[in-house]
């Protein structure tokens, strides 16, 4: 097998050969003997190992790599998912036990198969990885740091961001957001302390300071989305030991698509109140800036098929008292509906802890100032995410909103793990580790971007088996027209205690 690993690298690297040489001087062959080729190479997305395991979408393993014996664990036939390396200060040297590796030792050691995990403690050894990464072309990698600026030198479209953190809730989002990271570097979580970051598009990663086994049970208890161990290999065995009842490590949550539609009229006052009663975890909206500068609530960018008078009229084109007059399409027991406004969902949700999950529709750039106005206006800004189909839309929600997560909502036609990485990297680049794909997005992909630190937001589901088919996936938000709870997606298997999953329970 490693034959033919070296074979496909020594291909790859002819293959680009003008772009591929040594990142600088600095990438001069070192004293490590494990690693024959000493230059810098384009990489290629990685295929990790995926153990056989019952459970649903289990913590990514990191093997935090201290030592030439972790080191080697890197050649097994089950390596790590993801391999941590504390960079020096320079950033070209990675000290493990008595050997000192270049970046090129550590990338061609993860060639095709580990995802890299550089922890980065000085603004030069970003710039160096920085500089690095673009001369080789290689991009599939994380950096960590607890230094925002440190985090902020690295730019390259693909790299994902952690950012190591003793904060907890609210502080810890915020401080996450604002360094542009993808991911929350914890020691310890509760599971509702990692759910509130999950819903606002942060990825967790447990790093705690205790053995393998006891970082592996307090993963999978707070629903951590990866675990940095000691030993990856004890992890698969914990994996391989649960019996075969799927477990889900944890639950997807549940957000109400314009309300419950099938209650009441879609993104009505009434609707959003009806996803509520419902147990529903998020409410999706969608919005457009009005004639006279307010946010409506609105699916359609006409009225024509949403209202009683079916006017074939642009909601952009009106003001709010214009739009006021028209009256929502009878539904269940509400036949009297208006068209409802930001300001409004907002007053409403302030009543209750549901998140808000706000698609910006309308292409306006003045439309996410306006947005930012009012959630800071009704104290909202913790309680929001934005989404859209515009990257004009998302990009600007981060620069005028950086506390609040945000992703691109897309249409994905293709279903190979490695191209829809490739053309998901460019797509959530710098929107704080979010994807929002379309339903027939599949689980070997939902995988490849958890191992990545980017969550999944899946849309739009109906119906209890299709429900808890993509709930199977391991996706992070479910967006759903289903006017049921969250038991909908037979959430009573979730685990929330290790020990009753794993045999043996570590004696």
């Amino acid at each position: 097998m490693k034959k033919y690993r070296w074979l496909a690298a020594l291909v790859l690297l002819l293959a680009f050969t003008a772009g591929c040489a040594a990142a600088d001087e600095h990438t001069e062959p070192t004293d490590a003997t494990h690693a024959p080729m000493q230059t810098a190479q384009p990489d290629i997305i990685r295929t990790v190992y995926e153990p056989e395991t019952a459970l649903i979408a289990p913590p990514s393993v990191v093997l935090k790599v201290d030592t030439q014996e972790q080191y080697q664990m890197l050649e097994s036939d089950r390596p790590p998912q993801a391999a941590w390396f504390v960079v020096d200060e320079t950033g070209r040297e990675v000290v493990v036990g008595d050997i000192k590796l270049t970046l090129a030792d550590v990338f061609f050691s993860c060639y095709g198969r580990i995802v890299p995990v550089f922890e980065l403690n000085t603004i030069s050894a970003a710039q160096y990885l920085q500089e690095f990464s673009k001369k080789s072309r290689t991009t599939d990698f994380l950096v960590v740091s607890d230094d925002p600026d440190v985090l902020k030198e690295v730019s390259l479209s693909g790299v994902r961001k952690g950012l190591i953190t003793q904060e907890k809730g609210a502080a810890c989002a915020q401080q996450v957001h604002h360094a542009g990271a993808d991911i929350a570097v914890i020691s310890t979580a509760t599971r509702e302390e990692a759910e509130y970051l999950q819903l606002r598009f942060i990825s967790v990663m447990l790093c705690p300071n205790m053995d393998t086994e006891a970082a592996c049970y307090d993963a999978v208890d707070c629903g951590a989305n990866h675990v940095v161990v000691t030993d990856s290999e004890a992890v698969y065995k914990l994996y391989e030991s649960v019996d075969d009842t799927q477990r889900f490590v944890r639950r997807p949550f549940i957000a109400a698509h314009g309300g419950i539609a099938s209650l009441a009229p879609e993104n009505s006052v009434e609707g959003f109140l009806e996803a509520v009663k419902a147990g529903a975890d998020a409410v999706e909206c969608d919005v457009f800036l009005t004639a006279d500068g307010h946010i409506a609530i609105h699916h359609d960018y006409t009225l024509k098929d949403s209202t009683v008078e079916q006017a074939d009229v642009s909601v952009k084109s009106l003001t709010r008292k214009e739009l006021k007059c028209y009256t929502l399409n009878p539904v269940g027991a509400y036949s009297n509906s208006k068209i409802a406004f930001l300001d409004e969902f907002f007053s409403l949700m302030k009543e209750n802890s549901v998140h808000l999950i706000i698609e910006v529709k309308s292409e306006n750039p003045h439309c996410i100032e306006k947005i930012c106005t009012l959630a800071e206006e009704y104290d909202m800004l913790d309680r929001i995410n934005i989404i859209s189909f515009h990257t004009e839309q998302v990009a600007r929600s981060r620069e005028v909103m950086p506390e609040v997560g945000a992703s691109l909502i897309v249409n994905v036609g293709i279903n190979s793990p490695d191209k829809l990485i490739r053309s998901a990297y460019p797509q959530t680049d710098g929107f704080n580790g979010a994807y929002s794909p379309n339903q027939n997005f599949p689980a070997e992909g939902i995988r490849a971007m958890q191992h990545r630190g980017i969550l999944v937001n899946l849309w739009t589901v109906d119906g209890p088996e299709d429900m808890l088919d993509a709930a199977q996936k391991g996706i992070t938000i479910l967006t759903t027209n289903t006017a049921m709870n969250r038991i909908c997606v037979d959430l009573e298997t979730v685990q929330m205690d290790s020990k009753s999953i794993f045999k043996n329970n570590g004696e």
